[in-house]
């Protein structure tokens, strides 16, 4: 069964090449976070912020879902608004804009 059967979303599809970096981008960016919310001792945001993002990366090549994932980072953003490092909806509209 492939993965895109199983989650099925109104805008899924299948991502250009920009996007695709972008969203690569987006996991350094992740990865930085998530170091400094360890080093800090954050480790129940640490936890969320990787649930939030746990699937992003195995659907690059299959059918994908914007509003999938702005979903569980709006869930994070809303956890912890009061101590974001990064506006990952805002990164997120600006891949789908086709900026970095």
């Amino acid at each position: 069964m492939e993965f895109d059967s199983i989650f099925s979303y109104s805008d899924n599809k299948l991502l250009n090449e920009q996007e695709k970096k972008g969203l690569v981008h987006l996991g350094y960016v992740i990865f930085c976070e998530l170091r400094v919310l360890l080093i800090e001792n954050k480790n129940q945001q640490a936890k969320d912020l990787v649930q939030a993002f746990h699937n992003t990366f195995l659907f690059l090549n299959q059918a994908f879902s914007f509003d999938r994932l702005k979903q569980h980072i709006a869930y994070y953003q809303k956890k912890h608004q009061s101590n974001l490092l990064v506006d990952y909806l805002e990164l997120i509209e600006n891949i789908q804009k086709g900026e970095k």
